[in-house]
């Protein structure tokens, strides 16, 4: 069997009203950005009781801006996350990588000081990772 899913989420959102700071009416504020996701999921038996499993996640962040000013932005990104797997009864083993697409970004982000982020956002852990999991379920 195969899945598949989308998901597009907008926050746009704008300041109405600042009395301290009139220049700002008008701006986004801060953590504006549209994300879009796509996937698909994959089960498919092999014999012998064994079941090949797998999964792509991707994802398109949009532009973040981080200050009221709209002077600090975040480029937008696009990022993969990849993973293959057997299953057989209650034990399970598998392969995966995240941020498969964007690991140049993250490493030349610059933030901004009035961000007050040392990295960028997009992927916790800033750096492309690949990894395996041994799974059991009772």
């Amino acid at each position: 069997a195969i899945t598949l899913y989308t998901n597009y989420s907008i926050t746009s959102t704008e300041i109405t009203d600042a009395p301290d700071r009139p220049d700002l009416v008008g701006n986004a504020t801060p953590n504006s950005f549209d994300t879009v996701n796509a996937g698909a999921a994959l089960r498919q038996p092999l014999g012998r009781g064994f079941i090949l499993t797998g999964g792509v996640d991707l994802r398109y962040l949009g532009p973040r801006i981080w200050d009221a000013a709209n002077a600090a932005r975040e480029d937008r990104t696009a990022i993969a996350d990849l993973r293959l797997g057997v299953e057989r009864g209650r034990i399970g083993v598998s392969v995966f990588t995240t941020n498969l697409t964007d690991a140049r970004r993250n490493e030349v982000f610059v933030a901004s000081p009035d961000s007050g982020r040392q990295g960028a956002v997009s992927n916790p852990n800033d750096r492309r990772l690949v990894g395996g999991t041994i799974e059991a379920w009772f």
